[in-house]
This record gives structure tokens, C-alpha cells and sequence, in this order.
């Protein structure tokens, strides 16, 4: 089955718009949740830039390109998604009562 069109919102929102939508949606059918996917698909994009491209190209008119940044940010990201849970929304809410200290 493939991702709604909100799901797959929420998914370019987080592994933008390289990957094409029946790519991902295969992804989506294998590993059977969204989550699951994105985590993956960050993953791919990851190992493209690490093993796929030299960190720097250097050219001899003295030209210099450096994906290290872009590889940082790729981690960056893959953590934040993890971190965050993914794309669940965590019930933390909690209730508070606040209280004036009574002065005398």
C-alpha cells in the first residue's frame, strides 16, 4: 500500500526530495512503516555521500569542494529523527498545578 499523500509530506519533509515517491514507496511496503522508511532512506542517503563521492575534490587551478558538511548535516539529521522518535508524537503532557507562595 502506498503512503498517503500526508504521510509522504511528513516523509520529504525529513529526506527531501531526492528519492523518488515509488522508491520510497517500496521502501515503505517492505519495511512496512513510515518511520521505518525514513530511517532507512536517510540511511541510503548517508552511505551515498560517505562511499560513493570523495569527501573533497581539489582541482590543480587551486579549486577546492568539500562535502563534509553536507555529510555532518546528513548525521545531524538521521539523529534528530531518531531522537525524536520519528515521526510519532510522544504524549508527554502533563498538568501542573502553579501555586503563589503566600507571604506573611
Amino acid at each position: 500500500m502506498p503512503t498517503t499523500p500526508d504521510e509522504m509530506k511528513v516523509a520529504r519533509s525529513w529526506i527531501g526530495t531526492t528519492e523518488d515517491d515509488a522508491t520510497f514507496n517500496e521502501r515503505y511496503d517492505r519495511l512496512g512503516s513510515l518511520d521505518s522508511a525514513i530511517t532507512e532512506s536517510l540511511r541510503a542517503q548517508l552511505a551515498v555521500l560517505v562511499l560513493d563521492q570523495p569527501a573533497s575534490i581539489s582541482t590543480p587551478d587551486g579549486t577546492s569542494v568539500q562535502f563534509a558538511a553536507n555529510i555532518k548535516a546528513l548525521q545531524e539529521n538521521l539523529a534528530l529523527f531518531l531522537d525524536e522518535g520519528g515521526t510519532e508524537v510522544a504524549d508527554n503532557t502533563s498538568i501542573a498545578r502553579i501555586s503563589r507562595p503566600s507571604y506573611r
